[in-house]
């Protein structure tokens, strides 16, 4: 029964993108919501957006009929489910003024923290992480508002930042829910799994029309609805999990968004420009510019991902005291990748200077 039940909802959330997506696609062509190119940008045409929209009433249809078929997980989403259906609302209104009037980076950062602190009043934030040297170390309500309203922005920002290139905020998301649910299922969090189910189900359904070449974006309002769930999820799995390595989960499970919006903020930070200027140094725009094609770089990046998911479950498996080792390979294995890719950038900067003096 409870096997049907996911792939009920799974089939619910899937079928509601798929089919309202191309239903979407014209009545954006026909009010001309559409998302323009420019220098930052890599699509030469005009193309819709705001197909965040129908990500988020696929995921709230499939969640609805979730709490009606199991009472585990209404039981079990219920103290939380006001501030996650209001957090959404607010994540979406947010991201529709940024991508039809473009508000300030300032303002939109605002309205995160807002809806971060929604987030955490209704119940879903860190209270305790686990100490290595046994038991756990209760967080006081300061310390775990910040902690939780940070790890809310990290995830929203995250996504919405990796959201360069057409798929891959979809795609990376499915890949690290995937590795969260098979974390969830073998802890049998009944709420974190019904919740992926469907966030997997929306998202891959708006993948057929997403991905290289693509139909539609998702716009900042779907991007930050997939950070903003994917939060939900996250701190959910700590506050369940009673490993020590319960942060370094989700973290490494996203490990490709988070390890480049951190490297955005220290880049601008070393330049002494504002945290919220936009550049085309993140890790897709890089790629690119060393000759390699969307598609391609695309399928780099969810190879990447798959690395990470794989890595975040095996936190779960191993015994404590080997997760520092896991975590060190892991470290070793992301500075190889970005020497890999520096230096590639640095022959490929000297070969053109050749051929120009050729």
């Amino acid at each position: 029964m409870f096997i049907k039940q996911l792939f009920l909802i799974f089939v619910i959330s899937y079928s509601a993108v798929f089919f309202l997506t191309p239903w979407f696609i014209k009545i954006a062509q026909r009010h001309k919501i559409l998302d323009k190119p420019d220098k930052r940008k890599i699509h030469t045409k005009p193309l819709p957006t705001l197909g965040g929209i129908v990500l988020y009433l696929a995921f709230n249809f499939a969640l609805i009929i979730a709490l009606r078929i199991n009472p585990q997980f209404r039981a079990d989403f219920q103290a939380y489910m006001p501030g996650v259906f209001l957090g959404g609302f607010l994540i979406i209104i947010l991201g529709i003024f940024h991508d039809t009037i473009d508000i300030r980076p300032e303002v939109k950062f605002l309205g995160q923290i807002i809806v971060a602190l929604v987030l955490f009043n209704a119940g879903v934030r860190i209270e305790s992480i686990t100490n290595p040297f046994g038991g756990e170390i209760k967080l006081i309500l300061p310390v775990s508002m910040f902690i939780s309203v940070v790890w809310t922005l990290v995830m929203v920002n995250a996504v919405n930042l990796i959201d360069g290139l057409d798929g891959l905020a979809a795609g990376l998301t499915i890949i690290s829910s995937l590795s969260l649910l098979a974390i969830a299922i073998l802890k049998y969090d009944i709420g974190s799994i019904f919740i992926i189910i469907a966030l997997i189900g929306s998202t891959l359904g708006f993948l057929r029309y997403n991905f290289h070449p693509a139909k539609i974006f998702m716009g900042d309002c779907g991007s930050m609805f997939l950070g903003f769930i994917l939060s939900v999820v996250s701190i959910q799995g700590i506050n369940k999990m009673a490993v020590t390595a319960a942060l370094l989960i989700p973290i490494t499970a996203l490990g490709v968004p988070i390890y480049d919006v951190i490297l955005s903020v220290l880049r601008r930070v070393v330049k002494r420009v504002g945290i919220f200027q936009a550049d085309r140094k993140h890790i897709h725009y890089r790629l690119l510019d060393m000759g390699i094609t969307h598609r391609h770089v695309v399928l780099v990046l969810y190879f990447m991902g798959i690395y990470f998911a794989i890595i975040s479950y095996l936190f779960v498996l191993i015994p404590v005291e080997y997760a520092f080792i896991l975590l060190i390979l892991l470290g070793m294995g992301v500075f190889s990748g970005m020497q890999a890719i520096a230096f590639l950038e640095q022959r490929l900067k000297l070969l053109h200077k050749m051929k120009s003096k050729e």
